[in-house]
């Protein structure tokens, strides 16, 4: 059986998401040599909305690499998540930035492709920031809300100051 051709503009890819078994190992392997990093998640729990309308508590360790016009993003594995370890590294999710991302979701959904993971926390029943969406090839597709910063929970300020609480835990 093959994929479903769907027609959705999701405009130029922003970044490659792979899952790692070994997030430090793939960092500095030959692979991405050359490569600068920086992580934006390091142990920080995250709360996921999974296609069955469940709420998914993740310990997410996450990097990115940094100057390039398209960006890779490296996940730790996650037993048990969207994330999971396959005992190898690689391509999960192909990421776009999309200006009008609740109507790029509803023309998923036209098309009878609903997502798979959203942020929890967002509007009842509609992905909120990001979603993933399996369009049958083993690849997801994640379109992300350009907009979201001006939408998230916690302002600069409230991140900030959570950054600097987990500092200072760390030393």
């Amino acid at each position: 059986m093959g994929a479903t051709l769907l027609t959705v503009d999701l405009g130029d890819l922003h970044h490659v998401g792979v899952v790692t078994d070994d997030l430090e190992r793939s960092m500095s392997s030959e692979t991405f040599a050359g490569a600068t990093w920086t992580r934006t998640h390091d142990n920080a729990l995250r709360q996921y909305l999974n296609g069955n309308g469940e709420v998914q508590e993740v310990v997410m360790n996450v990097c990115w690499t940094t100057r390039a016009s398209v960006t890779l993003e490296i996940i730790q594995a996650v037993p048990g998540t969207l994330w999971e370890p396959r005992g190898h590294t690689y391509i999960h999710h192909l990421g776009y930035r999309v200006e009008r991302f609740e109507d790029v979701c509803e023309t998923f959904a036209q098309q009878g492709v609903l997502p798979i993971l959203t942020w929890a926390g967002g509007p009842p029943g509609r992905p909120f920031g990001f979603a993933y969406f399996d369009v049958g090839d083993g690849v997801y597709l994640e379109p992300s809300d350009v907009n979201i910063a001006a939408k998230a929970r916690l302002t600069e300020a409230d991140a900030a100051q959570v950054r600097a609480m987990q500092e200072r835990q760390d030393d």
